[in-house]
């Protein structure tokens, strides 16, 4: 019995799943906006809200190894925090924490999401938001991306006072940069 074609079923599973989020975003309010959109045109947003376009399968693949990326820096900081290699004492690692900034109560404006990691040391000086970004490659990964740090800032602002981190990440071979 021949092996099925597995890319059409993975492909399906993902624009299924993104079939779900675009209905699920139909529900979304004006108001209620998140931190990636920040750096975006109100226009890019406006369309967002009211004619969300379906991505290709192997743009959704891209986003799917993403996440994998991100589930695997949290895994690396666990077992660094398990195992106190971190310089200091390690207080507390938090990792995908909702939020919600209200920004006016009025007109019911809020903004709401999830950093992607939070460490603080138990001297409570050092605390550290760090943002996973990942990448095809850090050849031109010099410095942080200006729209990240847009992102971030509703973050830092939630966490205050903390510094904030960029882990850039190489999907192919996981070789981060700090």
């Amino acid at each position: 019995m021949p092996i099925p074609d597995l890319n059409y079923n993975f492909d399906k599973i993902l624009l299924d799943k993104q079939d779900k989020e675009i209905e699920e975003g139909k529900k979304r309010v004006a108001g209620k906006y998140y931190p990636s959109e920040t750096p975006a045109c109100l226009r890019q947003t406006f369309y967002k809200f009211f004619n969300p376009k379906r991505a290709p399968a192997p743009t959704l693949r891209v986003f799917e190894a993403g996440n994998m990326t991100h589930e695997w820096i949290k895994k690396m900081l666990e077992l660094l925090v398990q195992e106190k290699q971190l310089h200091g004492e390690i207080a507390s690692l938090e990792s995908e924490r909702p939020f919600t900034i209200v920004v006016d109560h009025e007109e019911d404006i809020s903004i709401e999401g999830r950093f992607d990691n939070f460490l603080m040391l138990s001297n409570d000086r050092e605390r550290y938001l760090i943002e996973v970004k990942s990448q095809k490659s850090l050849y031109y990964s010099n410095e942080y991306k200006k729209e990240h740090a847009i992102q971030t800032m509703p973050y830092i602002y939630v966490k205050r006072p903390c510094k904030g981190i960029f882990a850039y990440v190489d999907r192919a071979t996981y070789e981060t940069r700090f």
